[in-house]
């Protein structure tokens, strides 16, 4: 069992989110500047190129004449290209924020719906935190975060302080293609008699006419098939009738009808109600008939 407070509820932290959003905005902004300013210094403007005078001057001034160069000569390494100028930077996204020791140790809470889902799949809530604790973690996005531990997955979410979904991998992945029925050789015939009965078995027992039990023997001895199914359980199924068994093979676990049960046993199923009525007349008989006796005692 948890402590009180695992299960308290927290505030929404909207907070988080919005940090990490003005944060990408930011460094978006800053790369988007740096680039306007490279492109601008490549391109020298044209109105700072010299203009040639147009007037002719009154004395012959010489003018200096540049050295023309010279030819090259054989063999001798060409000269270098000029380089082309730096590509523009691309934008480049905030890197998303590091995981703490805090995120680990919140504490989320579980929805009703998703902590009933969990009791039917019999994954505790100490294991959820175990997940949570020493798992391998992964940011989604600044509000989600992947915690994968033993085949586990648990996502939560850091804003509102809240599992969103436990799911386990490797039960997962075997049930979407383990539900087709198996070959004879796959299962094995037992004996009812030597297996335990879980509480849920034992009350569909009882409620239900004595010749249902007789059906439960001949479907474990010779199912008319077995299938597997969630949790490596097996369901043994044969007359109207299907009962599920532990992956060990030594407990009942559940047993239920089909829906052609009725009419497959509507014969047993009459019978069965007409001596259920006929033993509940007879004790209103013995009722009536002690009743009479201790009236005629008290008389006397």
């Amino acid at each position: 069992m948890f402590r009180k407070s695992t299960l308290t509820y927290r505030p929404p932290r909207i907070e988080e989110y919005l940090e990490g959003l003005r944060a990408r905005q930011q460094a978006a902004e800053e790369a988007t500047e740096a680039a306007q300013s490279a492109a601008a210094t490549e391109q020298a403007p044209a109105d700072e190129l010299p203009m040639i005078s147009q007037s002719l001057p009154s004395a012959p001034v010489a003018e200096p004449t540049a050295p023309k160069p010279a030819a090259p000569k054989p063999g001798a390494p060409m000269p270098a290209a000029s380089t082309p100028s730096a590509p523009v930077a691309e934008p480049v996204a905030a890197a998303p924020r590091a995981i703490t020791a805090e995120d680990r140790e919140r504490s989320y809470r579980l929805r009703p719906s998703l902590r009933a889902r969990l009791e039917r799949e019999n994954i505790s809530e100490e294991l959820v935190r175990t997940i949570l604790r020493e798992g391998e973690a992964e940011r989604i996005n600044d509000w989600t975060i992947r915690f994968t531990h033993d085949d586990y997955r648990v996502d939560v979410n850091t804003a509102s302080a809240e599992v969103i979904t436990v799911i386990d991998e490797y039960d997962a992945d075997y049930n979407e293609a383990a539900q087709a029925s198996l070959a004879q050789g796959e299962y094995t015939s037992l004996n009812a008699l030597e297996l335990e009965f879980s509480e849920r078995a034992r009350t569909f027992l009882k409620k239900n006419p004595p010749f249902v039990f007789d059906l439960m023997l001949q479907a474990l001895s010779s199912p008319e098939s077995v299938r597997m199914a969630e949790g490596w359980t097996r369901i043994y199924a044969a007359q109207g009738l299907e009962i599920a068994i532990s992956p060990d093979e030594r407990t009942v676990l559940a047993l239920a009808k089909t829906p052609d049960f009725h009419v497959l046993h509507a014969e047993n199923l009459r019978k069965a109600q007409l001596e259920e009525l006929s033993n509940t007349l007879a004790k209103q008989a013995e009722h009536q008939v002690a009743r009479a006796e201790n009236t005629t005692e008290e008389e006397k």
